[in-house]
């Protein structure tokens, strides 16, 4: 809560040596600049204004018509530091002093910012306070005084990389609060390129709280379901609050974790690979609750997958989305590695990923995995879609460590080519213990790009082999095949009459091994074909053709009609035919349709021999003066 005293007094100050006349702030302080600067003022030149300028990216104020505003459009100027610095404060009064103030962000480079830092010397020297902005990614200069610390100092507010709007935010300064003379500026650092980007406050203002904001926050242990969250307490507090959930959430202000009475708490239940934030406040006592600070943000693990398949159309960043990773090292800030949205650079849909160069000598581009749990079997293989300005390598490798380039190991190099070609590299031979594929390019020169498409890791789709027929009637047939590995699922059966081209042929998608068919002519020779399909949308090749040959109709389960008798039935492949017929011609098939024996009867008997052939059902078709009729036959 905040404590409202006041006291403003014009004074003649000394500051070292110098006399100035200086307003003395104390508290609360609240200034709008609705009517003017406030005592504010520009030090150092660059490209702050007062107002809402034209020709600016940050066009509007928070509150009224004022604002502090950074950079022009459409202008470059070359690393830009520029500053605003604030009047004289008194915090020696204050107890737990806060600031608060509505801030803008709009950054064409992440690693573009700003810093707040205050000076108790008259501005000799400063010393950062907090930055606006991810501190990992904010541009460092010699004359802001070094990195700020961002959101791990106590920033609350939604600032990490750009804001695109009026965020507020709030910083504890509870490390000042015994000085009499105090001044803040708000410093502004560029790469080089200020162009559509800038940076903006309004409505600043100190208060003397009463139960100050936790800082410092922080997690650890982070899984994929659970992560451990922890703050510091600058005050008094023994009772603190959590408010969780998806990152972007609108805080209801409702605990998710009340009555904490230790400054830490695991969070559970959570979604793996999601990204989080959460907010937390102190509870000082009855009706005295700090602010919620936050939110702060982390991402829980991935889970180490089988096989994956990406086609980039829901990713953003590969570097924090679907379990990718990005590692990047050379000099060149502008070499980078990110998803592009352009359906003429992508093999399917319009998403695809891009390695660019634009003037690095020696980049090093890696486009890191999900964690794999069973890549050291040896049964898994990379397809990928691949394309290049220039004929540049991409060198696959294995990697036990997604965030350490030192662990890659080189497996394959493949060459790419103008247009998309698929690419594929088995890891059949491969029995290392890493857990990770990568893909590294290398580049030909600079302003290059290499395409990456539809990559898949997947145990092989194997295809169908030895494919025979069962149960062959003269409708009717059971195909069955033989696949190996655990990856397909289901198969896809094309047949037709003997000779089709395929793709003209009856498609069937089954997940029975043999699948029946039915209604099929009689004495008609087929070929069929098999395909298995397997997980993430892989495909074997088609395995065939194979081919059966449906009966004749009329086959005789009686073998002693139609003055035809065959003994013994079953057999073991030699038995005697008579035939009740002066002259007959007599065929053997077997199930497929095939003809194994012909053989004329003259003198009314016969022994037939099958006893080298395959055991199992065959049909003798027996042409005489009394007609045809066809007989089965049991070999055992």
């Amino acid at each position: 809560m905040k404590k409202i005293t006041t006291l403003c007094a014009t004074l003649m100050l000394t500051v070292f040596g110098l006399h100035v006349n200086a307003q003395i702030n104390t508290f609360p302080y609240v200034e709008d600049f609705e009517s003017g600067a406030g005592g504010w003022a520009i030090v150092g030149g660059g490209s702050w204004a007062l107002g809402t300028p034209a020709n600016t990216v940050i066009n509007s104020a928070s509150s009224g018509v004022n604002a502090w505003v950074t950079n022009l459009t459409g202008i470059y100027n070359t690393n830009e530091n520029s500053q605003v610095e604030s009047p004289i404060f008194d915090l020696s009064g204050t107890n737990n002093p806060e600031i608060h103030v509505k801030v803008w962000w709009e950054c064409e480079n992440s690693w573009d910012g700003a810093v707040l830092q205050s000076s108790i010397n008259g501005g000799t020297s400063w010393q950062n306070v907090g930055a606006f902005g991810d501190p990992n990614n904010w541009y460092t200069d010699n004359s802001i005084n070094g990195t700020p610390g961002g959101q791990q100092e106590g920033w609350t507010g939604n600032l990490t990389n750009g804001s695109g709007g009026w965020v507020s935010a709030s910083h504890p300064i509870t490390a000042l609060n015994t000085q009499v003379s105090v001044i803040f500026r708000i410093a502004f650092g560029s790469d080089g390129s200020v162009q559509y980007e800038g940076f903006a406050f309004d409505d600043f203002s100190i208060f003397d709280i009463t139960c100050p904001q936790p800082l410092a926050s922080y997690w650890s242990n982070v899984t994929a379901y659970t992560a451990d969250l922890f703050w510091s307490e600058p005050g008094t507090a023994t009772a603190w609050e959590v408010e969780i959930d998806t990152a972007g959430f609108s805080p209801t202000g409702t605990a998710t974790y009340p009555g904490l009475l230790d400054t830490n708490v695991t969070a559970t239940g959570l979604l793996a690979n999601t990204n989080y934030q959460y907010y937390v406040r102190a509870v000082c006592g009855t009706g005295d609750s700090s602010l919620w600070a936050g939110p702060y943000s982390f991402t829980t693990l991935c889970i180490p997958v089988a096989s994956f398949y990406e086609n980039f159309e829901n990713v953003t960043a590969p570097a924090i989305t679907n379990c990718w990773n990005v590692l990047y090292s050379g000099t060149n800030q502008f070499a980078s590695v990110q998803t592009n949205n352009s359906a003429i650079n992508a093999n399917s849909g319009t998403n695809s990923v891009r390695f660019y160069n634009s003037s690095d000598l020696n980049p090093v581009w890696m486009l890191v995995s999900p964690e794999l749990t069973n890549l050291s079997a040896g049964t898994h293989r990379t397809v990928f879609f691949a394309k290049d300005n220039d004929a540049n390598d991409i060198i696959i490798g294995t990697m036990s460590d997604p965030n350490d380039a030192a662990t890659f190991t080189a497996f394959d190099t493949i060459t790419t080519s103008s247009s998309y070609q698929q690419y594929i590299v088995s890891f059949a031979a491969y029995s290392g213990s890493d857990t990770y594929v990568a893909y590294r390019s290398v580049p030909s020169g600079t302003y290059d790009y290499t395409y990456m498409d539809d990559i898949r890791i997947a145990e092989e789709c194997t295809m169908p082999t030895a494919g025979t027929v069962s149960d062959l009637t003269s409708s009717s047939a059971s195909l069955n095949w033989i696949t190996s590995g655990t990856t397909a699922t289901t198969w896809s059966i094309e047949y037709g009459p003997t000779g089709f081209v395929q793709g003209t042929g009856s498609v069937i998608n089954t997940t029975f091994n043999p699948h029946p068919l039915a209604g099929l002519p009689d004495a008609t020779t087929y070929d069929f074909y098999i395909i298995s399909n397997c997980a993430l949308g892989d495909k074997s090749p088609w395995a065939g053709p194979f081919n059966f040959t449906t009966f004749i109709t009329g086959v005789d389960e009686n073998t002693a009609n139609n003055g035809v008798s065959i003994f013994p039935n079953p057999n073991n492949g030699i038995f005697s035919l008579e035939v009740n017929a002066s002259d007959a011609t007599v065929k053997v098939m077997n199930t497929q349709g095939q003809i194994i024996l012909t053989k004329n009867i003259l003198k009314n008997n016969a022994k037939i021999d099958l006893s080298n052939n395959a055991k199992g059902i065959y049909f003798i078709t027996v042409t005489s003066e009394n007609g045809v009729s066809t007989h089965k036959v049991s070999v055992q």
